[in-house]
């Protein structure tokens, strides 16, 4: 099938576009693309020869091919194989034809040997899983290998005497085991290598431009070497595999020293490698001479996955052992949905691929920059050849990708119009599969104002469904329509940044600050620097309330331009918020644009901006606006101000004053209807302030890596808030609650947002989980943030767990669903991280008055003086948010907090003792023997408590208040630990009740103070503000789950007589825990009934101003998702108790009583907040049904 003359044009023009700055981007590259009758469908070089070089480049020039080697030497073993000269899996075999396998030892992680267990296999070598490394993918091999070092391209056999990374077959490793391949075919044929090859393969084919010992006519057209630089500019380098090019092929001693290496010393011509992916698209048989390399059957069996053990093995990463060598690769071949990775012998199966290759396509590379693949379904196979390293160039990716999905587009035409020449129906391929709409249509099937977090429908025709390439299905991103756009928007979606001055964050090189492959790592990484921080910077206007716009960038993009902007200050609050629209694209829709034309960046860098914009504003609006009545300066217990270590705090500190240590003006600006990105903002800032210091030490890469997982645990923390999908754009009723089947997106109609929310997801615990050992603010927020993330749940996983089932009773079923996401690790290491930091600043104060230097060439003193006022308090705030997490996250999950109280007390904690005792001798009796001291942190007398705020009331009175409220709601938590805790070792007696006294009197506290007030807001929920709104539900939705599990303890001890006898039977006479329970349940239910949106086809935004995505309901604007679904859980079971039939009161005529209705009505408003919850969370919705049915069958 030739490819039309329009398509070749195409091609031509993404090839010379990626070679036309021969300085920063490829100097020279040459892309060749077969059919399966061997036919050439397209051939050209662009470029020049080498960077500098006057040559052109042409289809002439020679490349080395490096590991595109591997394919060619198993196609050759496998000849072998099929005359039982060489035996796939008997290692014994093997390891007699090489018995320097025999002795080969295991290096294990501690860098200590042992023996291997069991023989080698040629399987093992072919497959990579016999246990070889490289030196420059593998860190623990390199620096084994130190100090000599390793170099596989030495062109010396002894460099291949290395040990093994684990026992054979047990793991998969990338290295050096073709090489051994080559070695035994060479012992088992008497032939060198190459010799063999030319033999046996080549020649065959009529090919004379590939060798391992090329040739002087070879050599004259040899393209030049590359290295990319720091600044991402090239200059020319040595050939890594030298020797074979030096060597005198007149002197036969010197040819035959050469080590022909199986795993990467062939230099190749790319047509004539072609040829042989040829042979492989043709079952093994040369379609242009009719010559059998192989057997259909074996073929067959080299793209078979042979290592179905190992289904993730392509998810473990390479990191970049040796910069100069290689980028990190976190994932080989990412695929939509995470399917089960397959390698076959000697290469990948990429099991589909957005690009539109089939699930059994086989493809590998080279560490010069050389990519192939084949793909014997849809008879089409191509090489893109490049001489520049370091390994995994992103210009040579965008070159690949584009290549490729140009060529698939193609072929998705010409199935097409072979199809309708067949009366053969279309099966909708122009039709987007999750919407059967054209391609191109706008959704706009929501109801509401919400057009959906990601839901661009202002960009070229389905451009939307093609941002995150590699997590789309391949009919999806090459249709079949007459419209096929698709393909060619993907890759300038994808690629047009390497046109921009965009530079994508993350790249993990130490030496080197251009931008690793987005096609590799993660499309959202262009969003992630440049385009997060300036969506931070913003501080967004909720008066603005069309966000279905682009706004403005907020200024320069760098961190220091926006973190130098103080909270509260003029400039981070004026003339950044300006709604924008994006330029209208929809006059190029039907246009298929150049993935490198300027019309198309310029799409792709509106569409970036558009999503980063929407991404932070989410986070602005949900976790920044939050978690501003949960901390500020003036309730943080920990003011980390500077002072002698002998000298007291001011008695001051002890009583409540706001205004003695802080201005109040920034804290009632963040109050205010406009507020910053503070945490984030003073996060990054102190980080860097650290760093300077000496107190965080952190490589260029680790600082990198620290980023990365800060910004992916943003984005897919606001992608919860992707509403574009059937979820969002039903409404609330009972029936909608009944379903028999949970709904968690249909495979069949899985849409963008939903994908968008699972790759995220998955992408931001792995950053975190490679930046687990760093120790950085940036990480603390990080896991923070990750932590209130509700995980994505999909249908595998739900039948895999299985339905509720009516023999379970309810409360099981819910407390098995509450602990379906697993322990709260991301939380917990946040809070170490936390702490660490923490000790290592007062370690630093505590050394200020002392002699001698640190080990930073600074005294202490110096060091300490140099993080500034602000910054010191940001530590403390920082501090103290992560010891209220911990607090709420161990009482919840029953867990041991991570911070004692002893780390964690109140500053003043040591000078009350001090004045209580009427002593300035504090070592009498240490702030860590005391629990928390109740009257520091609520900043007034508990026993005497000060009059109750009323509403109405001034905006900055109900805030202030609001805010004070939340270290009492910390107080109750932390004392529920105390209870578990006492309850968990045995305590008894006075042990005992006197933590439920100091708990009971933090209640009855709160209930005479801010529970006066909160119920007020209640009453008049309608014409409170919204943050106000929004405040109020965050705080009391908490402190009721607090009080529904303290009743929950105080029930247990009682019964359990673990208390006193007489406080014991106090309670129960004045039914206390029954009290507690109705109390919190009732105003739950009328909180559940209050932040869910009335009835009606497009009800009015709850909060206008905020962004579309969470405005409809205050219960979305919620950051911690699951304390607000434990509480609503918890409030259904104590109203549905109430309304079982052996609980209901009938009257004389057989109506139930109003008891009862009220109850009924109670769990119906629960539900329905759980139900809104199940927009953005999986566990909330699962929930709500599971209850939902539970009800119906009440009613029934």
């Amino acid at each position: 099938m030739p490819l039309t003359t329009e398509t070749v044009t195409k091609l031509r023009g993404i090839v010379d576009a990626s070679c036309a700055d021969g300085e920063k981007g490829i100097p020279g590259a040459t892309v060749v693309v077969v059919g399966k009758d061997g036919n050439e469908l397209f051939a050209h070089s662009s470029g020049k020869r080498g960077v500098v070089s006057s040559e052109p480049m042409t289809l002439d020039n020679i490349f080395w091919i490096a590991s595109s080697t591997k394919m060619l030497v198993g196609l050759a073993c496998m000849q072998l194989v099929e005359k039982g000269t060489l035996k796939l899996d008997d290692g014994e075999h093997l390891e007699n034809l090489c018995p320097e396998l025999k002795t080969l030892q295991v290096l294990r992680p501690d860098r200590t040997l042992e023996k291997k267990n069991k023989a080698i296999t040629l399987r093992m070598l072919l497959t990579h899983t016999a246990g070889f490394g490289y030196t420059f993918f593998n860190e623990r091999l390199r620096d084994w290998c130190l100090p000599a070092g390793g170099d596989e391209f030495s062109g010396r056999f002894e460099d291949m005497l290395m040990p093994l990374l684990f026992q054979p077959g047990e793991g998969w490793e990338y290295g050096i085991n073709i090489d051994w391949a080559g070695i035994a075919l060479e012992r088992a044929t008497g032939l060198r290598l190459n010799d063999y090859l030319q033999k046996h393969v080549l020649q065959p084919l009529g090919i004379k431009n590939m060798s391992m010992i090329p040739t002087k006519e070879m050599k004259a057209k040899l393209a030049y070497m590359h290295a990319k630089e720091q600044d991402g500019t090239l200059r020319p380098r040595d050939h890594l595999l030298r020797l074979p090019l030096v060597v005198n092929h007149d002197n036969e001693a010197q040819v035959a020293a050469v080590f022909h290496s199986g795993g990467a010393g062939m230099f190749a011509k790319p047509q004539e490698y072609c040829k042989v992916l040829s042979v492989l698209l043709n079952n093994g048989t040369c379609p242009s001479t009719g010559t059998q390399l192989l057997r259909k059957e074996t073929v067959d069996e080299m793209f078979k996955n042979s290592i179905p053990d190992f289904p993730n093995f392509g998810r473990q990463g390479i990191p970049a052992a040796k910069p100069d060598l290689t980028n990190p690769l976190p994932d080989l071949y990412p695929v939509s949905g995470n399917p089960p990775q397959g390698w076959g012998l000697t290469f990948m199966l990429s099991n589909g691929g957005a690009t539109g290759r089939s699930t059994g396509t086989g493809f590998w590379a080279g560490l010069s920059n050389v990519w192939w693949w084949c793909d014997r379904e849809n008879g089409v196979a191509g090489i893109v050849c490049t001489q520049i390293l370091p390994f995994a160039n992103p210009e040579v990716l965008s070159l690949w990708v584009g290549v490729e999905a140009e060529v698939y587009k193609a072929l998705g035409q010409d199935k097409l119009k072979n199809a309708r020449k067949r009366g053969q129906p279309n099966r909708r391929r122009d039709h987007d599969l999750r919407t059967n709409k054209p391609l191109g249509t706008a959704d706009t099937s929501a109801t509401g104002p919400s057009a959906g977090l990601f839901n661009i429908t202002q960009g070229p025709a389905g451009y939307h469904q093609d941002l995150l390439w590699w997590n789309l299905d391949a009919s999806d991103v090459v249709p079949g329509g007459d419209d096929l756009s698709g393909a060619v928007q993907l890759t300038g979606a994808l690629y047009s940044m390497a046109e921009s001055d965009i530079t994508p964050a993350f790249d993990d090189s130490p030496t080197r600050q251009t931008e690793i492959p987005s096609s590799i790592d993660t499309f959202f990484d262009a969003y992630t620097e440049n385009n997060l921080e300036e969506a931070a910077a913003t501080a967004f206007n909720p008066t603005a309330s069309d966000f279905s716009h682009t706004y403005q960038n907020a200024g320069h993009s760098s961190i220091d331009s926006f973190c130098g902007l103080e909270e509260g200050s003029q400039a981070a609050f004026e003339a950044t918020n300006r709604c924008q629209s994006p330029p209208d694209w929809t006059q190029i829709s039907g246009v298929s644009l150049s993935p490198f034309s300027p019309q198309h960046v310029m799409t792709s860098r509106t569409h970036n901006n558009f999503i980063s914009q929407n991404l932070m504003h989410v986070y602005h609006d949900v976790f920044e606006h939050n978690l501003s009545c949960w901390v500020s300066e003036e309730t943080c217990p920990y003011k980390m101000l500077m002072r002698n270590r002998n000298e007291s705090l001011n008695t001051s500190l002890i009583c409540p004053n706001p205004n003695i240590f802080f201005e109040t003006a920034p804290v009632q600006r963040e109050w205010g209807d406009v507020w910053s990105n503070r945490i984030y903002t003073r996060v990054i800032k102190l980080d860097r302030a650290a760093q300077v210091a000496g107190m965080i030490q952190l490589t260029r890469s680790d600082d990198q890596a620290a980023s990365k997982a800060l910004h992916l645990s943003i984005m897919a923390f606001s992608a919860q808030w992707a509403q574009n999908s059937r979820r969002e754009r039903k409404q609330y009723s009972p029936s909608a609650c009944e379903s028999q089947e949970i709904d968690l997106d249909d495979e069949s109609t899985q849409e963008f947002d939903r994908q968008i929310q699972r790759s995220l997801w998955w992408q931001a615990r792995k950053a975190l989980d490679d930046s687990s050992e760093l120790e950085c603010y940036r990480v603390v927020c990080a896991e923070l943030i990750f932590g209130l993330t509700q995980k994505p749940w999909d249908r595998a996983d739900t039948n895999q767990q299985g339905r509720p089932t009516r023999n379970v009773s309810i409360v099981t079923q819910i407390q098995n669903l509450l602990s379906r996401d697993g322990p709260p690790i991301f939380l917990e290491r946040a809070v170490r991280k936390a702490y660490t930091l923490k000790y290592a600043m007062d370690t630093s104060a505590a050394a200020m008055n002392q002699p001698g230097r640190t080990r930073f060439g600074q005294s202490a003193f110096e060091q300490h003086m140099s993080i500034s006022t602000q910054d010191r308090q940001t530590i403390g705030f920082i501090y103290w948010l992560v010891v209220m997490f911990d607090t709420v996250s161990a009482s919840m999950n029953q867990r041991p907090v991570v911070v004692a109280d002893r780390d964690c007390q109140h500053d003043a904690t040591e000078d009350t003792i001090s004045v209580e005792q009427g002593s300035d001798d504090r070592s009498t009796t240490r702030c860590s023997d005391q629990r928390w001291v109740i009257h520091l942190f609520i900043q007034d007398d508990p026993k005497s408590p000060t009059k109750p705020l009323r509403w109405p009331c001034h905006y900055d009175a109900a805030a202030r208040a609001i805010t004070r409220s939340g270290p009492v709601k910390i107080l109750l938590y932390r004392h529920l630990h105390y209870l578990q805790d006492a309850i968990q070792r045995g305590y008894r007696g006075e042990l005992i009740e006197e933590i439920i006294r100091n708990a009971v009197l933090v209640y009855r506290y709160w209930n005479t103070t801010y529970g006066v007030f909160f119920r007020d807001l209640i009453q008049n929920y309608g014409s409170i503000p919204p943050r106000i709104q929004s405040w109020s539900f965050c705080i009391l939705a908490h402190w009721h789950l607090a009080t529904l599990i303290l009743a929950d303890l105080l029930e247990w001890a009682d019964k359990a007589g673990l208390g006193d006898l007489h406080a014991s039977q106090v309670r129960a006479a004045s039914a206390t825990v029954e009290n507690i329970r109705r109390a919190s349940a009732d105003e739950l239910a009328d909180l559940a009934r209050i932040v869910t949106p009335t009835r009606g086809m497009a009800p009015p935004p709850q909060l206008p101003g905020f962004h579309s995505a969470v405005n409809q309901a205050t219960i979305l604007t919620e950051p911690w998702t699951a304390i607000t679904i434990r509480a609503f859980s918890k409030a259904f079971l104590w109203h549905f108790d109430k309304a079982q039939p052996e609980n209901q009161g009938v009257d004389v005529l057989s109506y139930v009583g109003q008891d009862v209705q009220r109850s009924i009505s109670q769990c119906a408003d629960c539900v329905k907040a759980l139900w809104q919850l199940g927009k953005k969370s999986d566990m909330a919705l699962t929930i709500a049904e599971t209850l939902a049915s539970a009800l119906a069958g009440l009613e029934q």
